[in-house]
């Protein structure tokens, strides 16, 4: 399913196109970023893997598939975010490229996210997980009002990786949070 295109202070947050390739590409060969995947993730990645990975996301409708771009540069992806409503685990994760970290850009995006998920699709939970040991996806979870539920094991692309947090935030306590939080 194609998303709808979401405009926050700073972004644009539109479905991914064949023309984002390089850029997907470019990250999905960064070990600093997939090494936090889960192991099923294809590592080494393929030269045409974006390619078929962006076919692919465009044409099926269980995952709601985002790129994350600049309003500066809105044709020039700098990281996505996905929903997948229908798992019960993991049903939000993200991903942004290394020149464009601590700047508060994914925590702005997971925000607009967190408002689709629960007031446009209705959900009354999310769900989220991340490497043990991802400290920047930690903070963006706690920043944006998830609790803490606990680790269970797991493998992930880094086989030094064996642990997982989960995270849960329920649309209550996201919509507290947001009436708290500056905009």
């Amino acid at each position: 399913m194609l998303p709808p295109i979401i405009e926050t202070a700073r972004l644009v947050l539109r479905p991914v196109e064949l023309s984002d390739a390089p850029a997907h590409n470019k990250c999905m060969k960064d070990w600093d970023i997939v090494r936090n995947f889960a192991k099923s993730f294809p590592h080494p990645y393929a030269d045409d893997g974006s390619e078929k990975f962006i076919h692919h996301i465009r044409t099926q409708d269980k995952i709601v598939y985002w790129a994350i771009a600049l309003k500066s540069a809105p044709d020039v992806m700098i990281g996505s975010i996905e929903l997948r409503p229908q798992v019960d685990k993991s049903q939000r994760a993200f991903w942004l490229s290394r020149d464009h970290h601590n700047n508060g850009y994914v925590t702005e995006a997971a925000a607009a996210v967190n408002d689709y998920w629960f007031d446009v699709l209705g959900k009354p939970t999310l769900h989220m997980e991340n490497a043990l040991g991802n400290i920047a996806s930690r903070r963006i979870k706690e920043k944006t009002g998830a609790v803490f539920l606990g680790t269970r094991k797991s493998e992930h692309v880094d086989p030094a990786l064996d642990m997982t947090e989960e995270w849960l935030l329920k649309k209550e306590d996201w919509h507290a949070f947001r009436s708290r939080a500056p905009r």
